[in-house]
Formats: structure tokens, sequence, C-alpha cells
């Protein structure tokens, strides 16, 4: 299977060394994880800063 562009920067044989997408989904796993449990954090802090039960910012946050 050949690239549509002859000089396309990124081809489809790039994604058949096996290690390297195993390292980039792993890498993207744990990228999210980290990322979920900080924001998770942030509104557990955003309690003890301001006296604003989890409920009610829960609710603002996405407005």
């Amino acid at each position: 299977m050949a690239a549509k562009l002859k000089k396309a920067m990124v081809t489809c044989e790039f994604f058949k060394n096996k290690l390297f997408v195993f390292v980039l989904l792993t890498a993207f796993l744990l990228y999210s994880t980290q990322s979920a449990y900080t924001l998770n954090a942030f509104s557990f802090f955003m309690v003890k800063v301001y006296p604003v039960g989890l409920d009610s910012l829960s609710q603002h946050a996405w407005l």
C-alpha cells in the first residue's frame, strides 16, 4: 500500500513498526490517565480553596 502523495511525511509503512505503535499507544494511555487525574484533582483543590460543594462546582464548570 503506497501513500497517496509521493512527498508524504508519514506513510503507511511508518505504522507497520509494531514496537512504535505499541509505544505510541502506551504513551497516549499514560498521558490521558495523568491528565484525567489532574483534572479530577483540580475540583477537589477548588473545594479546599473556595467553600463550594462539589455538586455546584460540577454544575457550573461546563457553562
